[in-house]
């Protein structure tokens, strides 16, 4: 049975630092295709409080979703789903979960960073409102809705 997505409690964020270290394993030997040395560390509990939004799956959470807003647009920061669950379609709840909160604060869309090809950084914006997804230019789209 796959865990529920939910809003994060402040009691979650304890958990979830290990959890984004436990996924970045899954990412081995694919620094070089990001165009880094390393994969930066882990977001503290600290840095995770200061976070627009933060939903999880599981209690105690196994994997989340942290939302922040980039020039106007709901941007999902960090999607980390631990290896002990991978290939669940958390990943895909938690993105579709993150979808749907940001419609319903009124955003008409949504960026997230992708890495391709060697080193090349693309923003790919998702529409909240069930429209194709595409690549854009960074910070392109149409922010919140009135």
């Amino acid at each position: 049975m796959r865990p529920s997505i939910r809003d994060a409690a402040p009691a979650d964020l304890a958990f979830l630092p290990a959890v984004e270290e436990a996924s970045d394993t899954l990412l081995d030997g694919m620094t070089s295709v990001a165009g880094l040395p390393v994969l930066p560390p882990p977001a503290t509990a600290a840095e995770l409080a200061a976070s627009l939004h933060i939903l999880v799956a599981g209690d105690p959470p196994v994997g989340f979703a942290r939302l922040e807003e980039v020039d106007g647009q709901a941007h999902l920061e960090q999607l980390s789903v631990h290896p002990d669950v991978a290939g669940a379609g958390l990943g895909r709840a938690l993105v579709q979960a993150a979808l749907d909160w940001a419609r319903e604060q009124g955003y008409a869309s949504m960026t997230l960073c992708t890495f391709r090809g060697s080193g090349s950084q693309q923003v790919r914006r998702m529409d909240c409102h069930g429209g194709r997804h595409g690549s854009q230019a960074p910070h392109a789209g149409a922010g919140r809705t009135p």
